[in-house]
């Protein structure tokens, strides 16, 4: 350790400004063709791998994004659940709405209101069957 003390004390305080810019240079150039290298990868069959390396990147990116995919698969489990619900909800809305009609439009003997209520019951049948893929069963109205 003394002989790098005498050669330090040497290049700071006996040389010449010279020398010591030259040095300078020296070292600059040294400091930067080893960042270039770590910068690179150059070093990295030393086991200095430089700046982040894909591989990498892909795991942190895969690790981050795996519990918002589960979350996700969660949400849509939900959502098709609500679905199932609405659509079962809209289904008894409709078929109340079509009894109704239907009870309406037996009882009625305005041909004009007759014709009326048919249309609702046809616009109502083709919700209906837009939900469930069939029509709505009626009962013959009773005389």
């Amino acid at each position: 350790m003394g002989a790098l003390k005498e050669a330090v004390g040497a290049l700071l305080f006996d040389s010449t400004p010279e020398e010591k810019a030259s040095v300078f240079r020296l070292v600059f150039r040294v400091f930067g063709a080893g960042f270039v290298a770590y910068s690179f990868g150059i070093l990295a069959p030393f086991g200095i791998s430089g700046f982040v390396r894909a591989d990498s990147v892909d795991d942190k990116v895969q690790a981050a994004v795996e519990p918002l995919r589960a979350q996700i698969g969660q949400v849509s489990v939900q959502l098709d659940a609500q679905d199932k619900v609405l659509k079962q909800i809209r289904t008894d809305q409709l078929g109340a709405k079509l009894r109704d009609l239907h009870a309406i439009q037996c009882t009625t003997k305005d041909p004009y209101s007759i014709d009326r209520i048919a249309e609702e019951i046809e616009t109502a049948q083709r919700q209906y069957r837009e939900l469930t893929s069939e029509r709505y069963p009626f009962e013959p109205c009773k005389p």
